[in-house]
């Protein structure tokens, strides 16, 4: 079952139906004005998805080696380890999520017209 939710996903309607039929479930949130990133589902059978980055620049603002190889990441927002992200930004310095969120804010802060996110799925409800 997939459904759309706003703001939040409905875990108890989720559990009501689970219980009626007897069944499992995995829930994938996103709610981004919320910071909601929730993917319950471990083995990632469903959703393989552990982490999700998203940069934009707008197109007039100065281009530099950094913005392309951000621009590279946000082809694919979604990554199912970190090893993936860090293999791209590993020459700034990024080797683990620590390093990212420093990152990030470094981008926010030098380049404040870019947007950058980057979130880790929370793994319980």
């Amino acid at each position: 079952m997939s459904t759309l939710d706003a703001w939040k996903p409905m875990i108890d309607a989720y559990n009501k139906i689970a219980d009626m039929y007897n069944l499992n479930f995995v829930v994938k949130a996103e709610e981004p004005g919320h910071e909601i990133y929730i993917n319950t589902d471990i083995t990632g059978k469903y959703f393989p998805e552990r982490y999700i980055f998203k940069f934009y620049c707008n197109s007039d603002l100065p281009w530099n080696f950094l913005v392309d190889k951000l621009k590279s990441l946000d082809t694919q927002m979604y990554f199912s380890n970190f090893t993936q992200i860090s293999e791209v930004l590993s020459e700034y310095g990024v080797n683990d999520e620590q390093d990212m969120e420093y990152f990030c804010e470094y981008i926010r802060n030098k380049y404040p017209d870019y947007m950058i996110n980057f979130h880790k799925y929370k793994e319980e409800l």
